[in-house]
């Protein structure tokens, strides 16, 4: 399992040098999940809907609005984009949610 933050999503430089690393270790015979962040993102659309936003010890506190923003945009935006970057790479990929299957996705 390897991880993108959500500022690496925003970089078209990084998130295609992520995705052509990938496409190597598939090619030498690994099986990968790729997990993603969307901070940077979440951000912006919080403040663009008037949503606020705090930090405790570096992680986000989110309300049930926030969760539900969070949502639209890790499973919409940032997941798309990442399957975008992986699919130019020449991967397969499939985007996923966390509460597809009901929840019971075991990676």
């Amino acid at each position: 399992m390897v991880k993108i933050g959500g500022a690496a999503l925003e970089a078209n430089d990084a998130i295609d040098r992520f995705a052509d690393g990938v496409a190597q270790v598939i090619d030498a015979g690994a099986r990968v999940v790729v997990v993603h962040g969307g901070g940077p993102a979440l951000s912006r659309m919080l403040e663009r809907l008037g949503i606020g936003s705090s930090f405790l010890d570096g992680h986000r506190v989110t309300s049930a609005d926030a969760a539900e923003v969070a949502e639209m945009v890790l499973s919409g935006s940032a997941n798309r984009a990442l399957t975008a970057a992986l699919s130019r790479a020449g991967v397969r990929a499939v985007g996923l949610a966390g509460g597809d299957a009901g929840g019971l996705l075991d990676v």
